[in-house]
């Protein structure tokens, strides 16, 4: 399969490591081949290798996403609308980072103590 490398900045990027896989639809469409960080504003950088073919948006936008509550992380993509398609080297401006679940059962139950 001919890739291409296209990049996007995450706040979190919990679990997710080189290799990972990059995801449409639940497709496997190709695998984080880099992380880095941007030294000014301190996000988390994923050079993704995805499927060249698919011709992606360039509003499409990319997600830290989770295959079970134990499981692996991966970056679920969703292709926009737009007319122009995003090309070899260029990043995808729409993310969502990952969401902690240490930090959300942390909440959860501090809440829970406030409440008696």
């Amino acid at each position: 399969m001919e890739t291409i490398r296209v990049f996007a900045k995450f706040d979190r990027i919990d679990g997710v490591s080189v290799g990972n896989d990059v995801r449409m639809g639940g497709v496997t469409i190709g695998h984080v081949g880099h992380i880095t960080i941007d030294k000014k504003s301190f996000k988390a950088i994923l050079a993704m290798d995805v499927d060249a073919s698919l011709k992606l948006p360039k509003d499409s936008s990319a997600e830290i996403s989770s295959e079970s509550l134990m499981g692996g992380k991966y970056v679920n993509l969703s292709p926009g609308g737009d007319d122009e398609i995003l090309k070899a080297g260029e990043t995808i401006s729409l993310t969502q980072s990952s969401v902690s679940l240490e930090s959300l059962l942390s909440k959860y139950i501090f809440s829970q103590n406030d409440k008696k």
